[in-house]
């Protein structure tokens, strides 16, 4: 059941902190994203809200407490397919919050005219995540071996997703 207090809309500029917050852990924990871990706030800050990437938030009583941003999964003749990252705060894991944040997701691409969606690396080790995408009705379409190396150097695969948002 959806929690009432829980909303998802366009991230308004004073809330740009709030979010890095919640991804620059999860950034440095080197567990989910294929980007350097070691990057400065500042940086983290630049890579999540890319001009590219259109930046959406899950607030709860008035605090931030998730984040996704919303892209085209490749230019040109490839852009009808939109690709996504979440993140959500430690504290409203297993809650309810990413099964909002793709729901809400799935609609805004459709407005925007994407005709799918595509997750490029979701880890094999992410059992949360790739339980949530198949629930999602996502389909895995591929794997990639050896895809990630996880912070105690061993290498996990990652799993390719997609749906169609027709």
């Amino acid at each position: 059941m959806r929690d009432p207090e829980l909303s998802i809309r366009a991230v308004k500029s004073d809330e740009t902190e709030a979010v890095v917050d919640i991804v620059e852990p999860i950034v440095r924990s080197a567990e989910s994203y294929a980007i350097e871990p070691d990057l400065s706030r500042d940086q983290i800050q630049e890579w999540w809200f890319s001009s590219e990437h259109e930046i959406r938030v899950a607030v709860h009583r008035d605090r931030v407490i998730g984040s996704y941003y919303l892209k085209a999964n490749q230019r040109g003749p490839g852009a009808h397919i939109a690709n996504c990252g979440y993140v959500t705060f430690s504290d409203f894991t297993r809650r309810g919050v990413g099964r909002a944040m793709c729901l809400d997701s799935m609609a805004v691409a459709r407005s925007r005219g994407f005709l799918a969606m595509q997750f490029n690396l979701v880890l094999r080790s992410n059992e949360p995540a790739l339980r949530l995408w198949l629930d999602m009705g996502f389909r895995e379409i591929g794997e990639v071996p050896m895809a990630y190396r996880l912070p105690s150097g061993d290498f996990v695969d990652g799993v390719i997703f997609f749906r169609s948002l027709e």
